[in-house]
């Protein structure tokens, strides 16, 4: 709304006052208008990506959502894995699904190369960091608790509670399920995440001039296609494998879906 104010998209008549960078009165009086659903905030009360589709003039560009789910603070300029995670996981645009977890040094997460917007071969510890995430988020432990001990407490964990000895291979396969599950039922729904709106300034398109990642543009392609190859997933329709589904032990699914 600020952006599309200042551009002279909205007018102090569409707003009811002035919109500027900085003016904190100004963004509660906003929220206080979305959560009451009067004027303005009526508009922008149903998400971004809608405001902008009935405000048209170009307030598109303005809107930074993933299908319709706007991103957090977490910027995939700087966290290069989260062009792969807002894109490809079933709920679009959350940092809370494991791509940041990459770059943040999980102690059991290694990573060899010495460039972090290196796109090359990322699709392995991509895959390895969202499937421990799932399992993370499946199990209720908190992901502050998984970025801060040695992360082997997580299997300990489940054994203690469910009396089923887990190890850490076993946790990845149990996540990689959770992927697959989760990405199966959009695939119902008709959903393919390669065809989601992303606006482009989440990785770089056009880079910013200046600031702390100023010129940086992701190759979330390169990225994309290296983590749909490690998944076993179709680089178009997205649907798993035959193969991979089998090996999940989620063969009563592969008719349906591969």
């Amino acid at each position: 709304a600020i952006e599309c104010f200042q551009s002279g998209i909205l007018t102090k008549r569409d707003v009811g006052m002035t919109l500027d960078w900085g003016d904190g009165d100004a963004v509660v009086a906003i929220a206080k208008k979305i959560a009451k659903r009067e004027g303005i905030g009526n508009l922008l009360a149903d998400g971004i990506m809608r405001a902008a589709q009935k405000i048209g003039k170009g307030a598109e560009q303005y809107a930074v959502h993933v299908q319709g789910e706007e991103v957090p603070a977490h910027d995939p300029r700087f966290y290069p894995a989260l062009a792969v995670t807002y894109r490809l996981d079933a709920t679009p645009a959350r940092h809370t699904q494991g791509g940041r977890s990459w770059i943040m040094g999980v102690d059991w997460l290694t990573d060899d190369r010495k460039d972090k917007y290196d796109s090359t071969n990322t699709g392995d510890v991509q895959k390895k960091a969202m499937n421990m995430v799932h399992i993370v988020n499946s199990s209720g432990i908190c992901i502050f608790a998984y970025l801060a001990y040695p992360t082997h407490f997580i299997p300990d964990c489940l054994t203690a509670v469910t009396g089923v000895e887990y190890d850490f291979d076993q946790c990845l396969e149990v996540g990689e399920r959770v992927a697959n599950i989760r990405h199966l039922f959009n695939l119902r729904e008709g959903l393919n995440p390669l065809k989601y709106p992303m606006n482009q300034r989440l990785v770089g398109r056009p880079p910013l001039k200046v600031g702390p990642v100023a010129n940086v543009t992701i190759d979330d392609d390169t990225m994309i296609r290296d983590y749909l190859k490690v998944m076993d997933w179709n680089l178009k329709t997205t649907k798993p494998s035959a193969k991979k589904l089998a090996e999940l032990g989620l063969s009563e699914l592969v008719a349906k879906f591969s």
